[in-house]
């Protein structure tokens, strides 16, 4: 399924007229990333095949399957002409998707760094309070504990 896989991916960013670098940017990984996945090296996690199938606008089976119809030589490939051609609804329906995304990534990264604040407040009263504990020539209270 790699071989399919890598063979597809490679023949659909050529045919949008993408390099590997440009891939890598709309996926937001590394242009290694993709290297790798069109050389058979490494094979992409489940969020980045259905962003794949989103920006070449075919279904996963299409993606990866080696003897997809879609990806026959004889059958029409995704070119930028077709991308261009798709209706203006199917690109604002693509981005409002992409927004949904980073704006469930941004509230999930805000949640880490509320729950780190928190933990780190809690660390902050705990060294306090050992300070304390050592200053007044006691044991400290997880120590004593």
């Amino acid at each position: 399924m790699k071989i399919g896989f890598s063979k597809n991916l490679k023949r659909l960013r050529k045919g949008m007229g993408l390099n590997q670098e440009e891939l890598s940017l709309t996926l937001g990984l590394s242009k290694g990333a993709v290297s790798q996945y069109e050389s058979a090296r490494n094979y992409p996690n489940m969020d980045t095949l259905i962003k794949l199938c989103e920006i070449f606008h075919v279904s996963l089976d299409e993606l990866i399957l080696e003897n997809s119809p879609k990806m026959d030589n004889s059958a029409a490939i995704v070119t930028s002409e077709t991308v261009q051609q798709q209706p203006q609804e199917n690109n604002q329906h693509h981005l409002q998707k992409e927004i949904e995304y980073l704006t469930k990534t941004v509230a999930m990264q805000e949640r880490e760094i509320n729950t780190m604040r928190s933990y780190t407040a809690r660390l902050e009263k705990e060294l306090e309070k050992c300070e304390e504990s050592l200053e007044n020539g006691q044991q400290s209270p997880r120590q004593t504990g």
